[in-house]
Formats: structure tokens, C-alpha cells, sequence
């Protein structure tokens, strides 16, 4: 009887964790959640979600080994900076909740959450690649959430405005973002190969938002007061006519103090030339991309971008 009852208790322990990472796993994660909301009411609760940057990108460029490994590291990270009374769970791929209980101290949530970004961030000591970073959504209950779907709602909407303000950061539901957190770069990327638009995901610097467009006409509906664009990415290395329509049609464009990047296959010499012919290129890369080149190549085509726009 004893061992039968031992056997039972390991395997409800196993059926409540996430295999990979040693969390809570969805559901169980979710119905402590809502035990404890249904439970305390009256209490100040704080649910953080918690989203890797780029993470298909780091997938794509690194393989899903190192995909694997990083979300372990994360994961090892957030149970770090938070206590066991906290319900730490992974709810997805490389997606995490974070429920602090009886919040006393809404400043000591700031800390710890910023602890966590930064962490990441600095990457003292963590073995994932120089890219990654993380994007929380913050929320505190207010009482009228009784249920767990209602307050994730309003956390992962948080978490989207982190993502629009240049990720690597946290922002807390129904706060406005100050103009300072709002993305200072925005790169377009005209592109129709998956690994060319994950190696610029993952290369191009956190406060940059990648935007991949399918057309000229697409890029310049982009061009407004909100979208600050910092570079232009065009991919003419599987372009049938080497890029010479998508090339005329660029020029048309209010691209004067943007810094205008142009991919192509590296050894074409059409290519090559119909790029070094234009006006507006500021760049040339060749394709298939390489990490560590396209990083140092994407810092400095962000700070030409800056110092025109000063």
C-alpha cells in the first residue's frame, strides 16, 4: 500500500510539472491560479507573462537544441528572482506566467520584475546566444477578477505594448508608455526567404521593431509620424530580374535620411551592380547572411539612421 501510494504521488507531482523546465505546466498553473483568485478576492494579486524575444528567429538561426537550452536558462532565471509561495509556470513554447499572491508592495513587484529583464539582458553568466531578451506584460487585480482568463487578458495586452515599445522591457496594464519607451527604430524588410527575415529578427539591435513588407506600396504606407524607420532592408537575392523593378520602385521613395540596404546573392555580379548603381544604397550584404557580421553592419546602419535624423 505504501508504494502504491508512492507511485501515486510521484505521478501527480510529474502530471502537474512542465517536463523540460521542472515549472508547473499549463493546466496546473492555470487552476492554481484560479483556486487562489476565487479564493482571496479581497487580496492585491500581481500575474506577469513572460515572452522570449525573437524566439522563432533564434530557432531558425541557431537550431531548436539551442532553442531548447534557452528556455531552460530563462526558466531557471524566473524561478530565481521569485519565491516558492509565487506560482511560476511555463504556458507555452517559450511563454511563462509569473502569479505573485498578496501583493504588499507594488514597488517591490517593479524591482523584481525589472531584476528579471535586465538579467536577461546582461546574460552574466547565462550560456544563450548575445540576443536574447525578454518582454513582460504586468498586471495587478483589482478584485473584479475572479477568473484567471480575465486577468491574463490584461497582462498579455501589457505584454504587447512591451513588444511595440522595443521589447526587453516590462510595461503594466492600463499605464501609458512614456515617449522615451516608444520604438526609436523601426527597420522595413522587403524579403520573401524565412532565414533572411530570422537573422535580422535576431541580429538587429532589441529597441528595433522588424517589419517584413510584401511590396513598395506596403513600405511606403509605412512612412507615417508613428513609425520612426531607421533602415531599409531589400532582399534582391531570389529576384528574378535581379531586383531591378523592386530597385526602380524604392527610388520613388521619401528615403533620404534612411540608411537603404541592399541583399544580394553573394557572387552575382548583376545583382551587385544594379545595387551599387542606386543613389539611396547605403549598404550591400550578401546572402546567405552571417550572424556576426550582419550584427556589427545593423548597429552602425542604426546610428547612421540617428545621427541624419538629428
Amino acid at each position: 500500500m505504501r508504494s502504491l501510494i508512492q507511485k501515486y504521488v510521484e505521478f501527480k507531482v510529474k502530471s502537474e510539472l512542465d517536463e523540460m523546465t521542472g515549472l508547473f505546466n499549463k493546466t496546473t498553473t492555470i487552476n492554481l491560479i484560479t483556486d487562489t483568485l476565487s479564493k482571496h478576492p479581497n487580496e492585491h494579486h500581481a500575474l506577469l507573462v513572460v515572452d522570449i524575444d525573437n524566439f522563432k528567429a533564434i530557432n531558425d538561426v541557431f537550431g531548436h537544441t539551442v532553442g531548447d537550452h534557452t528556455i531552460s536558462i530563462v526558466s531557471n532565471v524566473i524561478t530565481s528572482q521569485f519565491s516558492g509561495t509565487d506560482i511560476v509556470g511555463r504556458i507555452g513554447g517559450d511563454e511563462f506566467v509569473i502569479f505573485i499572491r498578496n501583493v504588499v508592495s507594488k514597488k517591490e513587484v517593479y524591482e523584481k520584475t525589472t531584476a528579471l529583464v535586465n538579467i536577461i539582458s546582461e546574460k552574466k553568466n547565462l550560456s544563450i546566444p548575445d540576443n536574447v531578451t525578454i518582454s513582460i506584460g504586468l498586471v495587478f487585480s483589482d478584485g473584479s477578477e475572479t477568473e484567471y482568463p480575465m486577468l491574463f487578458a490584461k497582462a498579455d495586452e501589457a505584454l504587447y505594448a512591451s513588444k511595440h515599445s522595443g521589447k526587453s522591457c516590462y510595461s503594466e496594464y492600463g499605464v501609458g508608455l512614456s515617449e522615451s519607451e516608444v520604438f526609436s527604430n523601426t527597420a522595413l524588410v522587403y524579403t520573401n526567404s524565412r532565414n533572411v527575415l530570422s537573422m535580422l529578427e535576431f541580429a538587429c539591435e532589441p529597441r528595433c521593431n522588424v517589419i517584413q513588407i510584401g511590396s513598395v506600396i506596403e513600405m511606403a504606407g509605412m512612412f507615417t509620424e508613428d513609425n520612426k524607420i531607421s533602415s531599409i532592408y531589400i532582399d534582391i537575392s531570389d529576384e528574378k530580374d535581379n531586383g531591378s523593378e523592386i530597385l526602380d520602385k524604392v527610388d520613388s521613395l521619401p528615403i533620404q535620411d534612411i540608411s537603404v540596404v541592399v541583399i544580394c546573392r553573394e557572387g552575382c555580379m548583376e545583382q551587385i551592380r544594379l545595387a551599387a548603381g542606386c543613389d539611396f544604397t547605403s549598404d550591400i550584404l550578401y546572402s546567405p547572411l552571417e550572424t556576426a557580421t550582419l550584427k556589427r553592419r545593423i548597429a552602425a546602419h542604426i546610428k547612421a539612421a540617428d545621427n541624419k535624423q538629428e
